[in-house]
């Protein structure tokens, strides 16, 4: 005899099911799985699934999920039994049950580091590692609130004659020059600080609780660390005043005293 609430599980794993399917975007093998195995879960007078046969379907329904998306799907997969042991000793669960709850976990991680790692291939340039312009409008946008207990510092930094480089040597020659000024400005900007790649050569530090005097003193160590490069690299940067009203106009005098200071390289 079934213990008491099993006739309910069914409908609340299904409804579970139809809540994830709802949230994330399907992964049509797993949820075709999710299907059969709620298909046949077990009904009122059916004879639950003896604990041994639950496990030995749950290790394989974890290596289809480690095969379909990976360890952290097949992990979760593993763990659901174990957790549903209490509510074995309730009377909440049956063991067939628990196999449904497995792939619909299995499958809500699968779903869940799908969006996951699309989210932050959003926000993430995929040549330095770093953020890109979405990511820096965001970051941005979010300190420019408390600009004035914390005044905002921006540093534009981009090399000379970088689509020149790309011309004579190569895109790869270029790919790896992006990549080594990336990993240098990391070393360059303090804890708080943030570098994104803003355009295809072109980086933004952007400063927390930086005034003027840090301003100039970060791109003075930043212009040191990098004047030995084949490429001049150019650098300005600016700081947030009591009269600005939107981030715009930090990124524009700051664009500004970059363009300075690269008129002032070619000039030589």
């Amino acid at each position: 005899m079934n213990p008491p609430g099993a006739r309910w599980a069914p409908l609340l794993v299904t409804l579970l099911a139809l809540a994830v399917t709802a949230l994330l975007p399907s992964n049509p093998r797993l949820w075709a799985l999710t299907g059969s195995l709620l298909s046949a879960l077990p009904h009122a007078h059916a004879t639950p699934l003896p604990f041994p046969v639950t496990a030995g379907l749950a290790a394989l329904l974890a290596a289809l999920a480690w095969h379909a998306r990976g360890a952290r799907a097949a992990a979760l997969v593993m763990v659901a039994p174990l957790l549903a042991l209490p509510a074995w000793a309730a009377g909440w669960l049956l063991p067939a049950v628990t196999l449904s709850l497995a792939a619909l976990v299995g499958a809500f991680a699968a779903e869940l580091q799908h969006w996951w790692l699309t989210a932050q291939l959003a926000h993430t340039d995929p040549l330095t590692g770093i953020g890109n312009r979405v990511a820096f409008t965001r970051a941005l946008e979010r300190r420019w609130a408390g600009r004035v207990e914390q005044p905002l510092g921006l540093i534009v930094v981009d090399y000379d004659g970088f689509r020149a480089l790309n011309a004579r040597e190569g895109r790869a020659a270029g790919d790896a020059a992006l990549r080594a000024l990336s990993a240098q400005l990391r070393t360059l900007k303090r804890p708080r600080d943030e570098v994104f790649r803003w355009d295809a050569d072109r980086f933004a530090l952007l400063l927390s609780g930086a005034d003027e005097r840090a301003v100039t003193h970060v791109t003075a160590r930043v212009k040191d660390a990098l004047g030995g490069q084949v490429l001049r690299v150019s650098v300005g940067g600016a700081t947030t005043t009591p009269q600005m009203r939107a981030p715009g106009e930090l990124v524009d005098r700051a664009a500004r005293r970059h363009q300075r200071d690269k008129s002032i390289g070619s000039a030589f």
